[in-house]
């Protein structure tokens, strides 16, 4: 279903008036909807604008390309969809340099070194079930560098490492590791007729006779 491209006001009660036959049809589905109300937001411009803080280089030279055309920030920013500021920002650098990558070091400095990542990734394979908060305590202690809890989250993000919630089960000790080595090492001789003796069954306990 195509709507045709008039202003703002009519497209708004071309809207309304599909919606409301769309309504009436007997397939009727939300996502018909939900479609043409996206297409009348985008006419309209409300729609947000990306927040990435920078394009693909490929990108990046294509706005290049459309900015020497001629062509304003505002309607190249319109065209691919990101925030004015971000053409801004790749214009002037690209006036500044001639390229479109950002300046080596450009940005926020880091408040950790990469001894500290690696302590960080260390500690939390060690102790795995330590929180950002507690490892923070810790690069504390070792080193006396003070940083954020989300910085700690950021390093270990890095490293690959991220905060899952523990699964809940009978805990794994040596000791069990040994007695099942044991079980096995025992009854690593049997033949099939051994084994069709045995019931197997899970950790469900089962009552035969009722409580007097």
């Amino acid at each position: 279903m195509q709507i045709k491209v008039h202003d703002v006001k009519n497209q708004k009660k071309e809207i309304r008036a599909e919606i409301g036959m769309l309504q009436k049809h007997l397939f009727y589905c939300r996502n018909c909807e939900i479609r043409l109300r996206s297409i009348f937001f985008l006419r309209q411009g409300y729609l947000r604008m990306s927040q990435q803080r920078d394009l693909p280089e490929s990108m990046a030279w294509r706005v290049i390309g459309r900015l020497e055309s001629g062509q304003t920030q505002r309607s190249v920013a319109d065209a691919v969809g990101v925030a004015r500021s971000l053409i801004a920002r790749l214009w002037n650098r690209f006036q500044e340099t001639g390229n479109v990558r950002r300046r080596p070091g450009a940005g926020r400095p880091r408040t950790t070194i990469s001894t500290d990542a690696r302590y960080i990734q260390l500690t939390a394979r060690r102790n795995r079930t330590e929180n950002a908060t507690q490892l923070q305590r810790q690069l504390l202690l070792a080193t006396g560098r003070r940083v954020s809890s989300q910085t700690v989250r950021n390093r270990l993000h890095e490293g690959g490492l991220y905060a899952r919630r523990p699964m809940v089960c009978i805990p794994w000790t040596p000791r069990h590791r040994a007695a099942r080595r044991r079980w096995a090492a025992e009854h690593r001789d049997w033949e099939q007729h051994d084994w069709s003796q045995v019931l197997f069954t899970d950790e469900i306990r089962f009552i035969l006779e009722g409580d007097t």
